[in-house]
């Protein structure tokens, strides 16, 4: 008999293009994940998808190679999604010391979280108020809005320089802070979260700034130990929460502002045409 072929995991191996050819996506995407192939992972890309998600979001400005050499690694199967490696270390001190994703949208204008989606890259900075000059907004971060991560142009003096990547904190009054030079190395530094306990990979929020070293399936790291202390650990898990709870709150409110002033436009409205029938 014919030995039985192996069926190849897309994220188990190495299978990069352009500059990820030697990169190991070993772990890297959270596989059978409803939630993120609903929201974040568009078809596998195309020229003529790119350049129009680029004539949408880009004012000018073209994706770096880079980016587009993610979306069509493994096959292009993971154009866009939600890594396991959520956690990008900033080289500050605790508790700054990292930032946290959810996912990377995808190239492409259909799902939510896509650049040119209905909650891409301009959704943040027209329903948000994000600064809009030089930055496309490609990953958001488990405060539901309160910051998120964009390619940031303002230091490209020639088309073909490549932008960084920086965090814009919503709450700190739109700080930014540079957390890589180019998208390449921002992909690189990604580790797996080493403070909070784990959920399953079919959890969306499994991959929202909650994974450990070493998940339920043994697949979420490296180790099963933790670098940070006990004391630390729980620290981070009341603060996180903490914060969490605030930003949600705080969103409920934008939205019910939002909403109030809607409706109350919409009442003007109403009044303003029942009023020119009567004359």
């Amino acid at each position: 008999m014919p030995p039985k072929s192996k069926t190849t995991n897309p994220s188990s191996a190495t299978n990069g293009v352009g500059c990820f050819t030697d990169f190991d996506f070993t772990n890297f995407w959270t596989l059978r994940c409803d939630y993120a192939r609903d929201n974040y992972t568009e078809a596998p890309v195309t020229d003529d998808i790119i350049h129009a998600v680029e004539a949408k979001i880009g004012n000018g400005r073209k994706l770096p190679q880079s980016y587009i050499d993610l979306a069509r690694s493994n096959d292009g199967k993971f154009n866009g999604g939600m890594p396991k490696k959520v956690r990008c270390p900033t080289g500050l001190p605790w508790p700054r010391h990292s930032v946290y994703i959810n996912g990377i949208f995808g190239i492409g204008l259909n799902k939510n979280y896509s650049l040119g989606g209905s909650q891409g890259s301009n959704f943040w900075k027209k329903e948000w108020r994000y600064p809009s000059k030089d930055m496309i907004y490609f990953a958001d971060c488990p405060s539901g809005g309160h910051d998120m991560l964009a390619l940031d142009y303002s230091s490209c003096k020639k088309k073909t320089d490549e932008p960084k990547v920086v965090h814009i904190d919503q709450e700190g009054n739109y700080r930014k802070l540079v957390v890589a030079n180019s998208f390449e190395e921002f992909i690189r530094k990604l580790e797996f979260s080493e403070t909070f306990t784990s959920n399953d990979d079919e959890s969306p929020t499994g991959t929202g700034g909650t994974t450990v070293v070493a998940n339920k399936k043994g697949k979420g790291g490296t180790s099963a130990k933790s670098s940070v202390s006990t004391k630390k650990i729980t620290e981070a898990k009341k603060a996180a929460s903490k914060k969490t709870i605030k930003k949600a709150v705080a969103a409920k409110v934008t939205k019910a502002t939002r909403t109030t002033k809607a409706a109350n436009n919409k009442t003007s409205a109403v009044k303003a045409a029942r009023k020119s029938i009567k004359k």
